[in-house]
């Protein structure tokens, strides 16, 4: 009575014996919790599905049946999530069963086509042919430097930061031929820049700075005379291009940053520096960066050897800056 006073109640049942007759009160009990169950698992669906911030994915997967002799998707189990979401996402599975029904014969011709793979049983006898020869092979050298050692041995960790942003910003521009770019798009990606900045590891209060660094670098480059060539549709053009090869005698992994065959048939090997001067004298301090790569770009320049002579320079999108020579 207190209890019922109290404004709550408390219902108990006996838990069934195995082999009695069902009682009813627990089998309502036990219908409660599986309504709670229900209720419950709507709510965390929901909650996940409203808490994405730029795009939501839901995957949902069920079985294919036959409904008047064409191939539909069943209704998912009662328990599923897919279950209360099905008055919405119906339309989309059955699509996808009529897709794979169409496709069956082609998959079903695809699958004959491939080899014999049954076992068989080897001889008594038989025995694995014998190694061929060990290869003979060094680990590179520890003293050589890596590549971006060079180019950020002098800068804190945002500078070396918005240069690889840079860097895989300027490769999807010229792998589109800087198509349809102009500073617009890019003061467009502005947060895209700050997204990518942020998961480098740059810090808060830096992001709004650098990516604002990005932004001038790539809008630079694409308003560049120099830059739009470098950029734009090149024969044979690779960026980003990855190289092993014996340089010096030694195993080196190199990154280049674009390379082409210009219209004069000349290969050219180009890296890009995201480096700025602050001071009045920019031609000299152009002069001290391509001594500082020469033998960067002069190490490029013999891996890719095979391809006769090559071209060298250093492009900087944020000074309009350009550095040519031959290797």
């Amino acid at each position: 009575q207190g209890a019922a006073r109290a404004g709550s109640n408390l219902l108990l049942a006996p838990i069934e014996e195995t082999g009695a007759e069902r009682d009813p009160i627990y089998a309502w009990i036990r219908k409660l919790a599986a309504e709670k169950a229900d209720h419950e698992d709507g709510r965390l669906l929901y909650v996940a599905a409203t808490r994405a911030k730029q795009r939501l994915h839901l995957l949902g997967e069920t079985r294919l049946e036959l409904k008047d002799h064409v191939q539909a998707a069943h209704r998912p189990n009662k328990r599923s999530l897919l279950h209360k979401l099905w008055p919405v996402a119906e339309d989309a599975f059955q699509v996808a069963a009529a897709v794979a029904a169409a496709a069956a014969p082609a998959a079903a011709a695809s699958l004959a086509a491939l080899p014999d793979q049954s076992l068989r049983r080897l001889a008594s006898d038989w025995s694995l042919p014998p190694a061929p020869p060990a290869l003979a092979w060094s680990a590179a050298s520890a003293s050589a430097p890596a590549q971006d050692d060079i180019e950020y041995s002098w800068a804190g960790q945002t500078t070396r930061h918005v240069g690889s942003v840079v860097h895989r910003w300027l490769q999807r521009i010229a792998e589109d031929e800087a198509e349809g770019w102009d500073r617009a798009r890019i003061d467009a990606l502005r947060e895209s820049f700050a997204n990518e900045l942020a998961a480098c590891g740059v810090v808060a209060a830096d992001i709004a700075a650098a990516a604002v660094r990005v932004a001038q670098a790539l809008a630079g480059a694409l308003a560049d005379e120099r830059g739009q060539w470098l950029l734009g549709p090149q024969r044979d053009a690779r960026c980003e291009y990855r190289v092993t090869a014996i340089v010096s005698g030694e195993r080196r992994k190199l990154v280049i940053d674009r390379t082409f065959t210009g219209a004069d048939g000349r290969r050219w090997i180009v890296d890009y520096k995201t480096g700025v001067h602050e001071g009045a004298d920019t031609e000299a301090f152009l002069e001290r960066e391509r001594e500082r790569y020469r033998s960067q770009l002069e190490t490029y320049a013999q891996a890719l050897a095979q391809d006769g002579p090559s071209m060298l320079g250093l492009y900087f999108p944020l000074l309009a800056g350009w550095r040519e020579w031959g290797a």
